[in-house]
């Protein structure tokens, strides 16, 4: 399973390079995704620098984060108390330190929401999270779209990293 989703993170990403020029001709448009895994745990000893600091070496001009909310102590199965938890409150301030400005969270039915920080605007469109008995959104969901040179981007990311990116024209595209 986990061999599938590397591949369809490298197609998308290649389908991504095809998008549309940056803010520089010729740069092509940069999608990271990641299932950060517990909120980025190992990050927090030293206030997430080194992800910070690999995130701008990608350059992406979007970021999709999975499991973007903080649950543990930094390396540990300790729950931490929700006054304690840095993220989601806080991706706004985290994001800006690698050049986005944007922050759309998606809907949180648990620990394990969906988060997509961008250097352009992000229109949400829908934050999910399921009802039970039958609800195929066990953690919770996110749609939102961002421009991309001439087209929309509208992605959708869910549980665990699982992701689909649809491209379509903008109007006037």
């Amino acid at each position: 399973m986990k061999r599938v989703l590397v591949l369809a993170a490298t197609l998308m990403l290649a389908a991504c390079s095809q998008i549309g020029p940056r803010q520089k001709a010729g740069e092509p448009f940069r999608l990271l995704f990641w299932n950060i895994q517990n909120g980025m745990w190992s990050g927090q000893g030293e206030n997430y620098n080194s992800f910070v600091d690999w995130v701008k070496a990608q350059n992406p001009d979007v970021c999709v984060w999975c499991e973007a909310r903080t649950i543990y102590y930094d390396g540990t199965r300790d729950k931490m108390p929700v006054e304690q938890k840095y993220l989601v409150d806080h991706w706004p301030e985290l994001a800006a330190r690698y050049g986005h400005k944007y922050v759309y969270v998606g809907g949180m039915r648990d620990n394990y929401p969906q988060v997509v920080t961008s250097r352009t605007p992000i229109h949400g469109m829908a934050q999910m999270v399921g009802a039970e008995p039958d609800s195929v959104v066990s953690h919770g969901a996110l749609w939102a779209q961002v421009q991309a040179g001439k087209r929309v981007l509208n992605i959708v990311a869910l549980k665990d990293g699982q992701f689909a990116l649809v491209v379509e024209l903008a109007i006037g595209g």
